[in-house]
């Protein structure tokens, strides 16, 4: 791990130090799935390769963190989270092809499934305003994470970028009052700051939407 992402580690450190010793504060665990794909910001043409094609597709993927809930008010929570996930795009065709004695065919078909994709563990730093109705609390996320990538399976892995920030929106419902369970769901979407891979021809992004549910303790 660089020494930036334990600077980072450090400063996510003293903050949570400082706010504990202010504030009530949850525990818990989250788990759910991200669907994801890949985005240009550029573009260059390239003599018999459609980059637009060559990248299409969502993935799907499950993901894990834990967190912790710092209650300023009865009406604002700031989350911090850890989580691992994964990103990137999939997409599987079916491909023709004829043999070495009938090269004319008739053909044989088979699928193939193209995935690019990194595996990361997110830092994340959430604010959550709580807007009760009825007896069901609600809440916006509206936050930032820090993504360190720790396993890709692009090719050419110094392309890819190692450290990056995204921007997360979603919301959120919990169901403590409702059920008598620390259960909430959420629904986030999130995307990169900067490329999350660069070439020559072509830079991506990454977009995610997430679906998570999880309990407080």
């Amino acid at each position: 791990m660089g020494n930036l992402m334990k600077k980072v580690l450090l400063i996510f450190f003293i903050i949570f130090t400082i706010i504990e010793a202010q504030v009530k504060i949850d525990y818990g665990v989250k788990f759910g799935f991200t669907l994801s794909d890949l985005t240009y910001t550029e573009i260059k043409s390239f003599p018999m390769i459609d980059f637009e094609e060559y990248f299409d597709g969502n993935s799907i993927n499950p993901s894990i963190g834990v967190f912790v809930n710092f209650r300023l008010t009865d009406n604002l929570i700031l989350e911090n989270d850890f989580s691992y996930t994964i990103k990137g795009s999939r997409k599987t065709e079916n491909i023709n092809y004829s043999s070495y004695d009938n090269p004319e065919g008739p053909y044989n078909k088979s699928k193939q499934t193209s995935e690019y994709s990194t595996h990361n563990l997110e830092l994340g730093l959430n604010l959550k305003p709580i807007v009760k109705i009825g007896d069901v609390p609600y809440y916006a996320i509206l936050g930032v994470s820090l993504n360190y990538n720790v396993l890709t399976t692009f090719v050419i892995q110094d392309r890819v970028t190692e450290l990056m920030g995204s921007y997360r929106l979603g919301l959120g419902v919990y169901f403590e009052e409702l059920l008598n369970i620390p259960l909430f769901v959420e629904l986030k979407f999130s995307n990169d700051f900067s490329n999350y891979y660069s070439s020559d021809y072509y830079k991506l992004t990454n977009r995610v939407f997430s679906f998570t549910t999880g309990l407080c303790f």
